[in-house]
């Protein structure tokens, strides 16, 4: 994937140059012509990798769509092509809606944040669990409760059987929490299913009746329904990259997800969703502040993680949305909210160099002009010896990673490098730019910010062109 990005950069740069140097963004129709050029510059040099079959970009400001074109295809055997009207499937983007939708219900009185998981589901089948988690926990990933994705999702996606409510029941009784509640950061598709069962029995509706009465009506957005309401030839296909080409993925009529995933929408509508958001045409403003605030454990460490929302800083401006996703990032929405702007991109491919995520952050460069980070001039001197050690999740057995190693070399000993444990590589150069923050030499829009108290590091979080992604503690404190 790097020769991609350095090549898009390369690419992008030279674009950039031959432009104004205003660092804003465009508004003006002239203006908004130089804006298509430069994202077409960035799709078609995807689309000519081979790497995705088809994939969708939109990026709105206020209400004035500045770009919304599709690439490839959406169905390669009926040589379908995908357009702007094209619906994708949104995958975890999903959390953000299921977020939105409880917060209706607590500005209505329905629900609190801070009800118990069993006040609010009571035949939950772990009542020890459920009188501690509460539904903050839920939407912010601190529940400690088991994920059921990787679990459940091989043997129904296999079996091609869906499952019901009480198979997710069956499977919770059997599972320990992984943690106290509200003590870890953990990503779990659990606590959104549990949440999208909750909408369901305090409202009495179905879930996707209620995302399409409250949030997909109040903002007109015709295409933002689940998967089973769609008409599927309207939906791009699903596929993997394989050593012989591209194959339909078994997650391809999979869409039995509810809470967690499941929902879908053409690129441009589901940009609206974020003006919906701080238009207070869908929550209260107490609601969205709560929507944004990041968890903060006992120790005063943080996620950037809000409720169904992932936030961060992208190049000096603040950010927030959310991925979704299978083995890659099928999808991104990124918003933000100093200008406005929402930048969309939907696509359809699995196990390729390329997706949505990579795609979208090189848009934003196109879209507010800016040109490749220089990591070079960003530089600053520190003593590095602060950050080496060793870094573990607290979830690490279950998505089966290894211990980071944070390092130096005797080569090289004014770089921190990041690998594996125990792997033979000498891992990824980390490139520090002050303020306990680094950026990856591969992946310059990427940031790891460790945490520092006391002067003492207990951990970093890392941040994927700008949105918040995950945390890490040191071992050996």
């Amino acid at each position: 994937m790097k020769k991609y990005i350095l090549f898009l950069y390369t690419l992008l740069i030279f674009t950039f140059s031959c432009q104004s140097e205003e660092r804003t963004l465009p508004s003006e129709s002239t203006n908004k012509s130089t804006l298509t050029a430069r994202i077409d510059s960035v799709a078609e040099y995807f689309l000519q990798t081979g790497e995705m079959a088809g994939f969708s970009i939109a990026v709105l400001q206020g209400e004035d769509t500045l770009y919304a074109k599709g690439f490839g295809y959406s169905d390669l055997e009926q040589k379908k092509p995908v357009t702007a009207s094209t619906i994708f499937a949104m995958a975890s983007i999903t959390k953000l809606h299921t977020a939105l939708a409880t917060l209706m219900l607590v500005d209505e009185g329905k629900l609190s944040l801070d009800q118990s998981l069993l006040e609010s589901l009571p035949d939950f089948p772990r009542p020890d669990q459920g009188r501690k988690v509460m539904l903050r926990h839920l939407l912010s990933h601190t529940s400690g409760i088991e994920d059921y994705a990787e679990h459940m999702d091989s043997l129904y996606i296999k079996e091609g059987i869906f499952p019901a409510q009480q198979d997710y029941f069956d499977f919770f009784e059997k599972k320990e929490l992984r943690f106290e509640p509200g003590t870890e950061y953990s990503y779990s598709n659990s606590g959104f299913i549990l949440m999208g069962m909750i909408i369901e029995s305090v409202t009495g509706m179905l879930y996707e009746d209620y995302i399409e009465q409250k949030i997909a009506q109040p903002l007109d957005l015709a295409s933002l329904k689940h998967l089973n309401r769609q008409d599927r030839g309207a939906v791009s296909r699903r596929y993997e990259l394989t050593d012989s080409g591209f194959v339909l993925s078994q997650m391809d009529t999979t869409f039995y997800f509810k809470g967690d995933g499941g929902l879908s929408a053409t690129a441009l509508d589901l940009a609206h969703v974020p003006l919906g958001v701080v238009g207070g045409k869908l929550i209260s403003t107490a609601a969205a502040k709560a929507l944004m605030t990041p968890f903060v454990f006992s120790d005063g460490s943080r996620t950037d993680y809000g409720l169904g929302l992932r936030q961060g800083t992208f190049e000096g401006r603040r950010v927030w949305g959310h991925t979704g996703g299978h083995i890659n990032y099928w999808s991104t929405l990124a918003f933000f909210p100093e200008s406005k702007t929402s930048i969309v991109v939907f696509g359809n491919t699995d196990l390729s160099n390329v997706d949505a995520l990579l795609i979208e952050g090189l848009v934003a460069l196109a879209v507010f002009n800016l040109p490749e980070p220089d990591l070079a001039s960003l530089r600053r001197d520190t003593d590095l010896s602060l950050y080496e050690g060793e870094y573990s999740r607290i979830d690490e057995d279950y998505y089966k990673d290894a211990p980071l190693l944070m390092r130096r070399y005797e080569e090289d000993p004014n770089h921190l490098y990041r690998s594996r444990k125990n792997s033979d590589s000498k891992g990824g150069k980390l490139i520090y730019l002050g303020d306990h923050t680094f950026a990856p030499e591969d992946y310059p829009m990427d940031r790891v910010v460790f945490e520092v108290q006391e002067g003492q590091v207990i951990g970093f979080k890392d941040y994927y062109n700008g949105l918040y992604m995950q945390r890490r503690s040191k071992l050996g404190l």
